[in-house]
């Protein structure tokens, strides 16, 4: 306790400086395809879905909490945005091109999303 405290007494002073704040974009990402069981066959309030296959099927990443999460499908799929009406994900894709603005709770497209193009995805 005394080197602690003695660190501490040192320190006095210091100013230290904190990187900025990560913008959506390069904030830390969810790497994974988690298939709960919120998005089966659709999402449940509250949850935005991402499937890798058209009509809400195949693979599955729920998104409740506001993170960043990635997208490693290059099939064509489908989504399913149920969060809090009026919250609207942002889209990043891959090339870095200007992010998309998705459309607002409730909202979803059943077929024909090409995610090859797709990096990532901010529920809200």
């Amino acid at each position: 306790m005394a080197v602690l405290a003695a660190t501490v007494a040192a320190m006095a002073g210091t100013v230290l400086t904190l990187p900025a704040a990560a913008s959506a974009s390069t904030a830390v990402a969810t790497p994974y395809v988690n298939n709960p069981s919120q998005c089966q066959g659709g999402a449940d309030p509250g949850w935005f879905c991402a499937y890798s296959g058209q009509n809400f099927t195949g693979q599955s990443i729920g998104m409740y909490d506001c993170a960043n999460y990635l997208i490693p499908w290059t099939s064509k799929g489908s989504w399913d945005n149920e969060q809090t009406p009026g919250t609207r994900p942002w889209l990043y894709w891959a090339n870095g091109a200007t992010a998309w603005h998705m459309p607002a709770a409730a909202s979803y497209q059943k077929t024909n999303v090409d995610w090859a193009p797709v990096a990532s995805i901010t529920n809200c």
